[in-house]
């Protein structure tokens, strides 16, 4: 059976990990802007598909979302938990969903 490469032009928020040189790519328009792992920790204002700002500092805007627990064999426990942290007894740790019907 033959093979061949089939090339696509790249689309925003494309994005590829280059094994050899440890980088992190992504198509924002213009071209593939590069990353380092370390650089995107402690992230001020993370958005994904949206832009986050001071009242909601990291922002999502997705269609659908997926949490999925890590394995035993890559090094996980099976579990899948989410914690919230408060700062003092007073304070209110709890989750609110807001659903706005358009």
């Amino acid at each position: 059976m033959d093979s061949a490469w089939l090339r696509l032009p790249p689309r925003t928020g494309w994005c590829a990990w280059v094994e050899d040189e440890g980088v992190l790519l992504a198509h924002d328009r213009a071209g593939w802007v590069g990353t380092d792992p370390a650089s995107l920790q402690n992230l001020a204002l993370p958005g994904l598909g949206t832009t986050a700002d001071a009242s909601n500092p990291s922002l999502s805007m997705p269609n659908a979302a997926l949490w999925t627990a890590k394995t035993v064999a890559e090094g996980g426990t099976g579990d899948l938990f989410h914690s919230m942290n408060k700062q003092t007894t007073g304070d209110d740790p709890g989750l609110t969903l807001h659903i706005k019907l358009q």
